[in-house]
């Protein structure tokens, strides 16, 4: 029974990539050639009506990862990557509270994500990256989808 019922939801999943695809393909030959925004976010345009990115994702920390590989990650993204704008993170930085390596690791991680169009593997991090689909951005710190 569940193999039926996982079959079911891939098939489900299936037919809405493939209408996905098919709706921005048509937008492509009606003559729209801007298909993303200034954040690479995907734009979908139909009968007048945009939707942005209908998917949202934001890469963060796994909660299980040790204080010296957060560190790591960010000093590896603000240090090697310019896409990365650390600013966020420091003592002025809209992304420094709360003053810990779990919350800054992770706005960093999904800067370095979103720049370098937030697939998988972009998301990674030696296993200590987590994709999630629930925005955390909180107060003045907002994680770009």
């Amino acid at each position: 029974m569940a193999i039926k019922q996982s079959l079911a939801a891939f098939l489900c999943l299936v037919s809405a990539c493939i209408l996905l695809f098919l709706t921005v393909s048509t937008v492509a030959e009606a003559g729209s050639t801007d298909l993303k925004n200034n954040d690479n976010n995907i734009i979908i345009i139909t009968n007048d009506t945009i939707v942005t990115d209908p998917f949202p994702t934001w890469c963060i920390a796994k909660p299980s990862t040790d204080i010296s590989r957060l560190q790591n990650n960010i000093n590896e993204c603000c240090s090697k990557f310019p896409q990365v704008d650390c600013s966020v993170i420091t003592q002025a930085g809209s992304c420094f509270e709360p003053n810990n390596l779990a919350s800054q690791a992770s706005i960093v991680m999904n800067l370095y994500y979103k720049a370098y169009g937030k697939n998988l593997w972009n998301c990674d991090f030696a296993g200590s990256g987590l994709i999630i689909t629930e925005d955390p951005s909180w107060g003045t710190c907002v994680y770009p989808a």
